[in-house]
């Protein structure tokens, strides 16, 4: 008598929709990193002592804020292109094998 054969286990599927999320993640947590940067005090920022002058201290945190800013835009534009992805791949999925969406 036969052993019975164990049924074969194939990988996991990822689907469509998981493989895309990883662009759009990395855009939001880069636009976490970002707000951090506008909700930070002095202390957190480790302005250097040294920069006793009010006016240089403003100067450094406007180039921070600066700065914080556009990456949060940079961010937001980034999530925004990768949602628009992943929205495109789950149509053209939807639609079956050879056909593709035009939105």
């Amino acid at each position: 008598m036969s052993k019975p054969k164990a049924p074969r286990r194939s990988a996991p599927r990822k689907s469509v929709q998981t493989i895309g999320q990883f662009g759009l993640e990395l855009a939001i947590d880069k636009a976490r990193a970002a707000a951090i940067l506008l909700r930070a005090d002095a202390d957190y920022l480790q302005i250097p002592v040294r920069l006793n002058n009010r006016e240089d201290e403003k100067g450094v945190r406007g180039w921070i804020e600066s700065f914080a800013f556009d990456a949060l835009d940079a961010a937001l534009e980034e999530a925004e292109a990768e949602r628009r992805k992943i929205l495109g791949r789950e149509l053209d999925f939807a639609a079956g094998p050879g056909r593709k969406v035009v939105a």
